[in-house]
């Protein structure tokens, strides 16, 4: 217990575990790169017209591997990411759209994209953290909810690239799963990271150890001391691997040969793997396919750091009889004064740019000139041994070329060399066949010169031998980067032979085994501090509805609506006597009985193609008579389409077709329905036009006669009217189905409280905001209606995880005003026509639109959900809210599509979008008129919220648990990337100066007063030009602005 007390204190002395605050930064920072690639992934979505794909975890999974992910990271270490997509994503998408976003993000450094390395990545600086992105194409559609990244089967059918990729994440995980006590284990890793570094031992690219190799040897140990402390780990680490008998091979776990018939090569020391033989420290990596994790190390390098395991055991034996303390364990070693013979491999490149390329190509193949030196014969050579410390050397001038400096120690055997009768080693050849197979690279360029020459000791460099006398300029200060075929850092691909891993050049045959892609960062002029941001790390997260063939209007109860037209509502609809409060029935088996035969007839749609059609030969005009129950359905793209209503009745989304008037349609998709029969005329070309035979209308419309009935109960007993929420994935008419419901309901004299939070095709909102209204009115999008005065919320984004937790607090504030207003005694009759609730497409769970969706129904307290066509999100939230909710929850009901709903094409969608903003701004009978309002920069107050802490659990250290998100609130000063953004104008008081820290948190729960368009920001006036669209003053001058654009 004392040694591990000590142990443990020269750990926090050396500040080898990172702070809290750091570690919540690091979560803050990963979150940011989790948004800005589910942004990307929206973005490639909808380019390749895939608009009805959400863009969450059912098409993307961020994951990180390595030295973060089993929390062994030291502080400022960087992370190792990759992002796993399906087969509508691909590689070059990451390079031409994600590469070219962080181009223009302020908060993005140091950024470098390599796309001909053996793993494609992009490298960057942000929030000070250094990130490598690497990318995984998985050939599946969705990501089911249990996928599991360590299954083989996943590797079925990927590209190398891609298995390389993803193996990184395998190893992370399977280690954790292979080593009982690995919450004491990671104190050890830590602090045999610290010894490697300090005695020069750390540096894969170099034939040293890496990360993943490190981890798995004391993993190794982990296994063999179960219950063993931090510092019975490390000393057992010395004491078994100063005697292991190399190259017997290192592992956690069997080597599986074979797996699903994948046919990957995998690390077997057999006759039939010569390459492999010649491994002269294998440690294998523990998933299929199994890889030697340190095909770099030579036998010089192996020599070396066998010379340090003894010296470790020897220490450790020391401090166990009191002899010595830990600090002796971790004395730095200079490598560059242990050496009097060297050779000097120097490169210079006349740009930055070329440099980086340079660098790292040259530093991914100095592990060749060792063994080219090692196996020749003239060499006489006992050891080789490359100095982890490289150098760059200061630059006298802006014109001064790049230039950098790699040594390696020499030493030889005299003895052998006497005897042989040679006067002086001789390795000219070696060094000649590594510059040849440098200078030949094919990504060389002219001006990249390189010099390989023999020195002394005393003649080193003054910016080496006294590396404090130059500081580095931050022009100097770069990301190594590995190109083409390089391999670098940390990191290690590893081949199935010595010659693959000898030849950079060639393709690789294997998966990686280590952590990262590239090679890790090194500070010219000496040892990185370990507190430094970026340690070097880069190693390998029932309701049965009676069918009806009468029109929904009809059904009983109220008995007086079965004798009216649906047009007009009930007398008894709109006055009515109050009466003696009674008990309230209990609706839940009369609707668990009520809809599926109604139902069965949507199984399979039927169609016909414009069945009885008559064409006039004088004009484009085709003539339809439909059969009671059947729909016309039209999609109508840019061409000027008219439907008109000849005879009998029908309805667009529930609202009655006045007999006789033309309806015209642009950029749209509708079903014209008829209860009864009807004859329609169609004027003009539409894109598809056809009849359906069989709908879900039936269904849909005994919903609303069970809905009704509710209504005409709550009114009788005084009580509140039913709250429906309608759920269900992207495209299955979901918000066409609230239409109908509410329609019906305003034709039976209701007046029921619609929620809109569907964020990105809303019934009467702009995108990116949610509501609440009293509809008094049939609500179609075809023809003018009044202004409802919802209230409004801006959230500003298309995504529910772009601000899940935002979204969250605005639908508590929405549901307390709904609350509000239907407990208003003006508003009694109106509680009684009940809420029903548009919400946002959700797949199931877990993910933060279902999370958010089950946060939605409680806050409302609704009594009954309809899941649309989805099974799964069905039965997900039948348990849920049972589980969540007092009272069992609400009744949860499946239906089914119709047949009608389609994906929009992306354009449509866009349309869409923009449509709406449209209506908002000149009215939907266009009776608006819009003006320009200019205000200077000093009297506006823009705001826009900030995530924070999105990151996916499984890109969290293993084991750890996700943080609450935290929601900031910033101030924006106005420059051009306003211009077309759509701005909420918060109904609060004008500011006269910033808003404090609480004032803008009281923001996020603000309603907003109305939406303004930017239309210009003039930097040279200091003025912002805004489109309102009345003529009133501006009511406020503060503003909260998103994602949502608009150009007109």
């Amino acid at each position: 217990q004392e040694l591990n007390s000590k142990l443990m204190k020269l750990m926090t002395d050396e500040e080898l575990l990172p702070t809290d605050e750091e570690e919540r930064l690091r979560v803050r920072a990963l979150g940011k790169l989790n948004e800005l690639v589910r942004d990307f992934i929206r973005r490639t979505l909808d380019r390749k017209g895939m608009t009805d794909q959400p863009a969450d975890d059912s098409q993307y999974r961020l994951r990180t591997f390595g030295s973060y992910r089993l929390d062994v990271h030291l502080p400022g270490a960087d992370m190792d990411t990759v992002v796993i997509v399906t087969k509508y994503i691909e590689r070059r998408d990451m390079f031409e759209d994600l590469y070219v976003h962080f181009l223009a993000r302020k908060d993005v450094k140091d950024l470098v994209k390599v796309e001909e390395a053996r793993v494609p990545v992009i490298k960057f600086t942000m929030d000070d953290f250094e990130f490598d992105l690497a990318m995984a194409c998985l050939p599946i559609t969705t990501f089911p909810d249990d996928f599991d990244v360590t299954d083989d089967k996943v590797l079925r059918n990927v590209d190398q690239q891609s298995v390389t990729s993803l193996n990184g994440v395998r190893v992370t995980d399977t280690i954790m799963t292979l080593v009982p006590t690995m919450a004491t284990l990671k104190f050890a890793i830590r602090a045999l990271k610290l010894w490697a570094k300090r005695r020069g031992v750390y540096k894969n690219v170099l034939g040293f150890l890496g990360g993943i190799s490190l981890e798995i040897m004391a993993a190794r140990i982990g296994q063999m001391y179960p219950k063993g402390l931090p510092c019975k780990l490390v000393s057992a680490f010395f004491l078994i691997y100063s005697q292991w008998k190399w190259p017997m091979p290192v592992g956690l776990t069997e080597i599986n040969p074979d797996s699903c018939e994948l046919a990957f090569p995998v690390w077997m020391c057999g006759p039939t793997e010569p390459g492999d033989r010649r491994h002269v420290m294998p440690i294998i990596t523990p998933v299929y396919p199994a890889q030697n994790a340190t095909s770099n190390v030579s036998k010089s390098t192996l020599k070396v750091m066998c010379e340090e395991f003894q010296r470790g055991r020897e220490v450790c034996k020391r401090i166990e009889a009191g002899q010595a303390e830990w600090s002796e364990l971790f004395e730095p070693l200079d490598v560059m004064k242990q050496y009097t013979n060297f050779l000097q491999v120097q490169i210079m490149a006349p740009n930055k740019e070329e440099y980086s390329m340079w660098k790292g190509f040259t530093e991914a193949n100095l592990r060749n000139v060792v063994s080219y030196v090692e196996r020749w014969p003239d060499a006489y050579l006992d050891r080789a041994h490359p100095c982890p410390r490289n150098f760059m050397k200061p630059r006298e001038s802006d014109d001064a070329p790049y230039e950098h400096y790699w040594y390696i120690g020499l030493k030889f055997d005299l003895e052998r060399l006497r005897n042989d009768g040679k006067k002086a080693p001789n390795i000219a050849t070696p060094v000649r066949d590594f510059k040849t197979r440098l200078m030949g690279w094919q990504r060389k360029k002219e001006g990249m010169t390189l010099f390989v020459t023999s020195k002394k000791a005393k003649d080193l460099p003054k910016f080496v031998t006294n590396p404090e006398a130059f500081e580095e300029t931050a022009d100097q200060n770069m990301h190594e980067i590995i190109q083409g075929e390089g391999e670098g850092g940390d990191t290690q691909t590893p081949s199935t032979s010595a010659e693959a891993a000898a030849a950079p050049t060639e393709a690789a045959t294997a998966p990686a085994a280590d952590h990262a892609p590239n090679p890790e960062n090194e500070e010219a002029g000496g040892k990185r501090p370990l507190a430094d941001k970026g340690d070097g790390e880069r190693e390998a997260k029932k309701i049965k509805l009676e069918p009806s063939d009468a029109d929904p209007m009809k059904v009983e109860p109220p008995a007086q609506c079965a004798a009216q037209s649906p047009e007009k509502a009930p007398e008894a609809a709109v006055k009515r006597e109050d009466v003696p409060q009674e008990p309230r029935r209990d609706f839940t088996a009369e609707l668990m009985q009520a809809v599926t035969r109604g139902a069965e007839a949507t199984e399979d749609d039927g169609q016909t193609r414009m069945p009885g059609a008559r064409v006039e030969a004088n004009a484009k005009k085709q003539m339809f008579v439909l059969d009671k129950g059947q729909e016309l359905r039209i999609e109508v793209e840019s061409q000027a389409v008219s439907v008109t209503l000849q005879t009998g009745h029908a309805e667009i989304f529930g609202a009655e077709m006045p007999k006789g008037e033309t309806i015209n349609l642009a950029k749209a998709k509708l079903a014209v329905y008829t209860w009864q029969g009807c004859t329609l005329s169609l004027k003009g070309e539409a894109k598809v036009v056809y009849v359906g035979e069989t709908t879900p209308m039936t269904a849909y419309g005994n919903v609303h006669g069970f809905l009704q009935q509710f209504r005409e109960e709550a009114r009788r007993c005084g009580g509140k009217g039913p709250k429906t929420m309608l759920v269900g994935p992207s495209h299955t008419g979901k918000s066409s189905l609230a239409k109908v419901l509410v329609n019906y309901a305003v034709r039976q004299g209701e007046r029921p409280m619609l929620v809109d939070l569907d964020l990105k095709d809303g019934l009467f909102l702009v995108p990116g905001a949610i509501g609440a209204a009293v509809i008094d009115d049939t609500i179609t999008r075809y023809e003018s209606q009044a202004d409802m005065n919802p209230v409004a919320y801006y959230y500003g984004h298309r995504e529910v995880e772009a601000r899940p937790e935002l979204l969250k607090l605005q639908i508590s504030a929405l549901a307390g005003n709904v609350r509000q207003r239907l407990a208003c005694e003006a508003n009694r009759d109106g509680a009684a026509s009940g809420v029903l609730i548009d919400a946002f497409a959700c797949s199931s769970g877990p993910r933060p639109s279902y999370d958010v969706l089950l946060h939605a129904a409680k806050e409302f307290e609704v009594d009954y959900v309809f899941v649309i066509e989805m099974d799964k999100l069905y039965t997900d939230l039948k348990r849920d809210l049972a589980r969540d909710m007092a009272g069992g929850g609400p009744t949860v009901v499946r239906l089914n599509r119709s047949g009608g709903v389609v994906a929009p094409e992306s354009a449509f969608r866009k349309h869409l979008e923009k449509q709406l903003v449209h209506d908002y701004m000149y009215g939907r009978a266009r009776n608006l008129c819009p003006r320009p309002v200019v205000l200077p920069f000093s009297q506006i107050f823009i705001y826009q919220t900030v995530s924070s802490a999105q990151a996916p659990k499984d890109a969290l250290p293993i084991g750890a648990a996700a943080a609450s998100a935290e929601i900031e609130i910033v101030r924006v000063e106005p420059d051009p990337s306003l211009e077309n953004k759509l701005v909420g104008l918060c109904a609060c008081k004008h500011a006269t100066a910033p808003l404090n820290e609480q004032q803008q948190q009281d923001l996020l729960r603000t309603e907003v007063a109305g939406f303004l368009h930017v239309r210009k920001v003039d930097m040279t006036l200091g003025k912002v030009t805004f489109l309102a669209p009345n003529g009133l003053a501006l009511p406020s001058n503060v503003m909260l602005v998103g994602e949502i654009d608009f150009v007109e």
